[in-house]
């Protein structure tokens, strides 16, 4: 978001009320401020329209600061480890050389750096404290097993009603041009878009990982898996992991 008057924040900043917002600023090379304002937290592939999300946002940005246009708008996702706890350290008890540092639940800026500071001192063979705390082949079943359950609960729900509830019956020819939508097409049900050129991008709605019927986000035209957050483009193509395999495509 553009602001007038050179309007800048210095820090970063998180609301204490629900819903959250994240707020700071980026000033470019040639002076201009822009104010960089997030929330509306919900999962990939859940939590409604997303261009929904998009207005609620814009509209607490206008009301406490002063915007001169919305520039960009985008979404990304944060992991999140079941304790809450950062992975940072070998991959596996096997790993040798091989690292990872993942799940910093929306806090990169903070945690990169600890990461930094936790792999260097474990690559040049020296102590650091924090090593066992964020551990990623650390065993938590006591405190992580409630919030492993109601998030496999989730993925089954999902699951189960992609296949089992019916799109609405319509044709391909029904669909407006830069539109998505699941049309059941004879006995299949098929994730089609249209575009503006009026062509019809025709694909499986299975998520090839591992499986889970995909939805339509029309904020940034994309088919987003609603159980384990993989996105694909229009085309199928996978934009975000856990898939790595893109989207079948129906002749």
């Amino acid at each position: 978001m553009h602001t007038r008057g050179n309007q800048v924040l210095e820090g970063m900043f998180i609301s204490t009320q629900e819903p959250h917002r994240t707020i700071r600023s980026h000033i470019t090379d040639s002076g201009e401020s822009y104010l960089l304002v997030g929330g509306e937290s919900h999962k990939t592939g859940q939590g409604g329209d997303t261009r929904e999300h998009y207005r609620r946002i814009e509209q607490y940005a206008k009301e406490h600061f002063m915007i001169e246009s919305i520039e960009y708008r985008w979404s990304t996702q944060d992991n999140m480890p079941a304790d809450r706890v950062p992975f940072i350290g070998l991959f596996t008890l096997a790993s040798r050389r091989l690292y990872v540092a993942t799940g910093f639940g929306g806090w990169g800026m903070t945690l990169g750096t600890v990461s930094g500071m936790i792999l260097s001192d474990m690559v040049l063979k020296r102590p650091n404290p924090w090593l066992s705390l964020f551990d990623p082949n650390r065993f938590t079943s006591l405190t992580s097993a409630k919030k492993f359950i109601i998030e496999n609960l989730n993925v089954a729900r999902e699951l189960t009603a992609g296949h089992l509830i019916p799109p609405a019956r319509r044709s391909f020819e029904d669909l407006a041009r830069g539109e998505g939508a699941l049309i059941q097409a004879g006995e299949a049900k098929v994730a089609a878009y249209k575009d503006d050129q009026g062509r019809i991008h025709a694909l499986s709605p299975n998520c090839t990982y591992p499986g889970c019927v995909v939805s339509w986000n029309s904020a940034e035209k994309s088919w987003d898996c609603p159980c384990h957050g993989s996105r694909f483009d229009y085309h199928g193509k996978v934009i975000h992991a856990p898939a790595i395999k893109d989207l079948v495509k129906k002749k």
